[in-house]
Order: structure tokens, then sequence, then C-alpha cells
């Protein structure tokens, strides 16, 4: 090969390191250390459109509109629950202050006797 300023193609291409030459194929190898041959453009759509397919078969096709209304439906339903959650403890709290002012309960701790647990028959466990 001479001094030319002008390569060939084929000269070009067998100057180039091998990694730059690969770089449109798969990163995997087979067991002899060989990159599988690289997949023409039609044959990739085919086999991508089938896959593609194959997977969504029977489904609905994604749609934004739904999505939005399932978010918001979620939202709705976890913020129920949630407040109702503290409707809960507000309930448990005024009954707790309602029998504090009736007189029924105290604030001031009496020993409990051994192995008895009384914050679950409590109205009042904070």
């Amino acid at each position: 090969m001479g001094h030319n300023s002008q390569l060939a193609s084929s000269e070009f291409l067998s100057v180039l390191p091998s990694h730059i030459l690969n770089l449109g194929r798969a990163a995997t190898k087979d067991k002899e250390g060989h990159h599988p041959p690289a997949m023409s453009t039609a044959a990739h759509k085919a086999a991508a459109h089938a896959a593609a397919g194959a997977k969504t078969a029977g489904k609905r096709p994604p749609s934004v509109p739904r999505e939005i209304v399932y978010g918001i439906s979620l939202g709705l339903l976890a913020g129920y629950l949630w407040k109702l959650h503290h409707w809960s403890n507000q309930r448990r709290t005024r009954e707790c202050y309602s029998l504090l002012d009736q007189g029924k309960i105290t604030v001031v701790a009496d020993d409990p006797p051994p192995g008895a647990d009384d914050r679950r028959t409590s109205p009042c466990y904070f």
C-alpha cells in the first residue's frame, strides 16, 4: 500500500479497529467468541414486529385518558382510606376527652395488676 492521501474503501476498513466495525452488532458472542451475523433491516423489523405482536396479542393498546382516569381513581381511593384512618383517630380522641370531662376516666396512672395491658381496653391510647 503506497502512501496515498486517498484510501480505497476496502483499505480504509482494514485499518479501522475491529471494535469500531462491530458497533452495529449485538454485544453477545457465541461459544467460539465470534459475533453473530448481523440481521438485515427488513428481517430485524419483521422479527421485532412479530415479537411485539406476540406480547400484546389480545390486549388493548395503551390510552392516555384511560391511564389518567386510573390514576385519579387510585388517588381518590387512597385519599379516602387515609381520611378514614384520620376520622378514626379523631373519633377516638373525642371519645377520650369526653370520658375525661365526664369523670369516667382519669389521667392519674394507677398501678395496673401484673400482666394486665390496659392500653388496649382504654379508648385513650395515643
